[in-house]
């Protein structure tokens, strides 16, 4: 039952995925991501149904287009699978595991409990499920074009606030998150003044600031210290890695962002127990 079920919401990631993609490659390029169909890059051929089965569509024509039998960018399965893993883990992470806590499968747990509302977890599971979808573009488009577009932002803006009427503990809580989501903002506007005088050069952009703002929002302040520091760690790891000078920061808070989502529970508690 567990495995049919993680497949079925793999399968749901990547056909995210190909949309979130095509998104992103939308808004780089800067056109109208919301009228038009999709299309090859290279002839501009209106892409059919057949074409945009994610994954398979680019195994079975053996990574080229029908019609002008040009190479398709390896970018479109890549991101495809890849969203499907952060899929699973969300869900994982949001539904599978209480389940699992509680020794029955998703199902029961989530319909059957009569003194619990199954809600709050598919509202939480949404609420990720939005925010990974808006790291996840928005860190495709800063690798290509080195902007975070404040629509991305703003959609997971939204999705908190909306949920934050379920999620959030009473007005106490919810201005706990918005103080921490001020303090990651100011704290990043900071620096960001501090290196660009160290520098003499830009350091960090405004939709980084923004995006740490964001994510205090999500996090709190303990995942903002957790998400500081795994992001530099990624993002020092990847200057080492590609030996380059000018790397996008925004995938690297991206990324850590989603080990917090994942993990700083656990390493929160793990914390909190040393004392």
């Amino acid at each position: 039952m567990n495995a049919v079920l993680f497949i079925l919401i793999f399968i749901l990631g990547t056909v995210f995925g190909s949309f979130y993609n095509c998104l992103a490659m939308r808004l780089e390029r800067e056109e109208d991501f919301i009228k038009g169909r999709s299309h090859c890059m290279s002839c501009g051929h209106e892409l059919s149904a057949l074409d945009l089965i994610p994954v398979l569509s680019y195994v079975f024509s053996g990574g080229k287009c029908r019609y002008c039998k040009e190479k398709v960018s390896v970018r479109y399965p890549l991101t495809e699978v890849l969203f499907g893993l952060l899929t699973l883990g969300v869900f994982i992470k949001d539904l599978y595991l209480p389940a699992h806590a509680a020794g029955t499968d998703i199902l029961s747990y989530l319909f059957v409990y009569p003194d619990f509302n199954p809600w709050i977890l598919v509202i939480r599971f949404l609420r990720d499920f939005i925010l990974v979808g808006m790291l996840f573009t928005l860190s495709v488009v800063d690798i290509e074009t080195y902007i975070i577009p404040d629509g991305l932002i703003i959609t997971a803006l939204i999705a908190w606030i909306v949920s934050a009427f379920f999620l959030c503990d009473g007005i106490k809580d919810a201005g706990l998150h918005l103080l921490a989501g001020l303090v990651g903002g100011a704290f990043m506007l900071i620096l960001s003044g501090i290196m660009d005088r160290v520098l003499k050069k830009e350091s960090l952009g405004g939709g980084d600031v923004k995006l740490i703002a964001l994510l205090g929002l999500y996090l709190g302040f303990f995942g903002l210290y957790e998400l500081l520091l795994f992001s530099s760690l990624i993002g020092i790891a990847v200057a080492v890695i590609t030996k380059s000078r000018k790397i996008p920061f925004g995938p690297s808070i991206a990324a850590g962002a989603y080990l917090v989502l994942l993990v700083g529970d656990v390493i929160r508690d793990a914390y909190l127990s040393l004392f």
